[in-house]
């Protein structure tokens, strides 16, 4: 298998204590969320070497040396034991594109999900990074594969209102009516959560305005539950 020429810019450590993550500055609390940090996390879930060295420890040369030459496609395809995440879940949250690309590059499935369920597609899309959403759409990532409860890349990004990966993942024909579990939409969290570019961007791309949840609520019912006057107005404007 050929080498990947990489240089890995981040600086990523772990806190023993307490398994924080850091770089300069503390880890974002949106990271912190996603990996739901504890020791046993720490400990147990990183399995190969590789996993190690880019989730445990700071970016060393080794780290250079070893996404710099030749990569092992079942090493760098484990998934951790308590999470099931690959080696590009991780770089995902913590990596950069060059190391992205070279894990993907090397073969590894960029549609495999964690035990919950989620590809690394997903996390790019909740995290809101465009450009890691572009870098695993150009790897033909599958925009449909869901979670657990049901949610797609954009019902992610419609949720931590990322509206140009929204915007991406839309042009990549993603499906802006599929439904999470409880029969929400895309539209909805963005009504309910006040993303108001986003719900404009979502009725462009024909979201359907008048569906309901396993509750009966509308986007319009939640929007106005929010008193989200000019997203109420789109939405009245768009036949709510």
């Amino acid at each position: 298998m050929g080498g990947c020429t990489s240089t890995c810019s981040s600086n990523v450590t772990i806190n023993p204590e307490n398994g924080q993550g850091m770089t300069q500055e503390p880890c974002p609390k949106d990271v912190v969320a996603v990996y739901r940090y504890n020791p046993a996390y720490i400990s147990s879930h990183i399995r190969t070497e590789l996993h190690r060295w880019m989730s445990r420890v700071k970016y060393s040369k080794r780290v250079h040396e070893r996404l710099g030459g030749d990569l092992n496609l079942e090493e760098i395809s484990t998934r951790g034991n308590i999470t099931g995440r690959t080696i590009l879940h991780d770089l995902v949250v913590f990596g950069t594109l060059k190391d992205m690309k070279c894990v993907i590059e090397a073969g590894i499935d960029v549609n495999m999900a964690d035990n919950v369920g989620e590809t690394p597609l997903f996390l790019a899309a909740w995290l809101g990074s465009p450009e890691k959403v572009n870098t695993l759409l150009a790897a033909n990532a599958d925009l449909t594969v869901a979670n657990e409860v049901d949610m797609t890349p954009l019902l992610a990004a419609a949720e931590s209102g990322s509206l140009p990966v929204v915007d991406l993942l839309i042009k990549a024909r993603a499906n802006v009516n599929a439904a999470a579990s409880g029969s929400v939409t895309a539209l909805m969290l963005a009504a309910q959560l006040g993303h108001e570019a986003i719900v404009e961007t979502l009725i462009a791309a024909k979201a359907n305005v008048n569906a309901r949840d396993e509750d009966g609520y509308t986007p319009l019912i939640h929007a106005q539950a929010q008193k989200g006057v000019k997203i109420v107005d789109a939405l009245i404007a768009a036949q709510a």
